[in-house]
């Protein structure tokens, strides 16, 4: 049964930083009024400041008209108490990725926004199933998971939690187009099927490093395979102490469930050991210098590689690269993540960036041929000793049957 199409006029944005200053700013951009609200109006009003001065650099250079620049940031203000939520369509929360910070927002935006209000999380890991526990309807719950910066990406990953209604995902599309947001819709699982990919193609990169690869094959192999940023800057750029920090929350939820890999244990020694958190800091995997030149921190293959050094062609650390991703995205088709190659494909390349000329890591599969796949990544498993490039039994019973990714039926039955 179809639902009516909702309108939003009025949106809560909860957290002023770059995510939630950057939804603010599209939903202002698509006509909403939006109030935004943060620990203290200080912090409210320092992400509007923000704001404001993007929006001057676009009218300086002529991307923006300043009336309709002007009009959209009068569309926003900013504030540091809940009740200023009251009457708001949605609540988009945008805060710290911590649990219990999300959930005691949770309770204190649904009790100043009203029954009427959707309540979204922006989160790019935990699961909402489990946040949505803080809520006191659930059915009204949801995951919208932005990608940064949020003005100019496209992609809007929807992410249902068990309780989420039919009625609640409608809507929910209904202000993903309302933004001008391309929608993938996936069910509830630790790290959606985005970020748990994107972190394959991380964790594989983060294992060469710690096998005793040299970085710089490592990056080349990024920019062979046609990624828009090489796994190790991206890393950076993303934040080693983030990283650190989701798995140290996946492990205090999984509890001996979880494994540290020999590659994220290295980036928890640069964290916690050499204060190494990223290009934030000017000091990750690279040194970053005051003129925006960067070159790899000297010390980093020796502090990185536990064993002897490991000399690998830039062909394979491309191809492991690729596969991390193709087979990730295969495991969350098995699982029953997400059940459409297209949209596994659309959201790869629309959301991270993967390797356009391929069309998408399940296309590169089938452009390379699923038994052509399944071999090469056996050949580099069995080379490297990498558990992520096990081809799983799901693509191994397509390329059986000598078929393809998109003419089989996912999940499998």
């Amino acid at each position: 049964m179809g639902f009516p199409t909702r309108t939003f006029q009025r949106v809560g944005v909860l957290g002023a930083g770059l995510m939630g200053s950057g939804i603010a700013l599209v939903c202002a951009r698509a006509g909403m009024q939006v109030v935004m609200v943060d620990t203290s109006e200080a912090a409210a009003q320092r992400g509007r400041d923000a704001l404001a001065k993007q929006e001057a650099s676009g009218v300086a250079a002529g991307r923006l008209d300043a009336s309709e620049s002007q009009a959209t940031l009068a569309r926003i203000r900013t504030s540091a108490r809940y009740d200023d939520l009251d009457g708001v369509d949605i609540v988009v929360e945008a805060v710290f990725e911590d649990r219990g910070i999300k959930a005691a927002a949770t309770r204190q935006a649904e009790a100043a926004a009203g029954p009427g209000a959707l309540f979204a999380t922006n989160t790019s890991t935990l699961p909402i199933t489990g946040l949505a526990e803080a809520s006191q309807r659930p059915q009204r719950f949801i995951g919208l998971h932005f990608f940064s910066p949020v003005p100019r990406m496209p992609l809007l990953e929807i992410i249902r939690g068990r309780q989420t209604s039919d009625e609640t995902l409608a809507h929910a599309m209904d202000f993903a187009r309302a933004i001008g947001k391309t929608p993938i819709v996936v069910n509830d699982a630790r790290g959606f099927y985005t970020t748990r990919v994107v972190m394959a193609y991380q964790a594989e990169a983060f294992d060469m490093l710690a096998e005793g690869a040299d970085p710089a094959i490592i990056e080349a192999g990024g920019a062979g395979a046609g990624m828009p940023v090489p796994p190790l800057a991206l890393s950076d750029a993303v934040a080693l102490d983030l990283i650190h920090q989701i798995n140290l929350q996946a492990a205090r939820d999984l509890g001996d469930a979880y494994t540290f890999t020999a590659g994220y244990a290295m980036v928890g020694r640069l964290v916690e050991q050499e204060g190494r958190t990223g290009k934030k800091t000017g000091r990750g995997f690279y040194d970053y210098s005051a003129d925006g030149s960067k070159r790899f921190w000297p010390e980093l293959r020796s502090f990185a590689g536990a064993g002897p050094q490991v000399g690998m062609p830039i062909a394979d650390a491309r191809d492991r690269l690729l596969a991390a991703q193709a087979l990730e995205t295969v495991r969350c088709l098995a699982e029953g993540v997400i059940s459409d190659p297209s949209q596994c494909d659309v959201g790869a390349i629309l959301g991270w960036g993967f390797a356009p000329w391929t069309g998408g890591p399940l296309s590169w599969i089938d452009r390379m041929g699923v038994a052509a796949c399944v071999a090469r990544c056996d050949e580099l498993a069995a080379r490297y000793g990498s558990k992520r490039l096990e081809p799983p039994h799901a693509l191994r019973a397509v390329a059986a049957l000598g078929g393809t990714i998109y003419a089989a039926s996912w999940p499998p039955a």
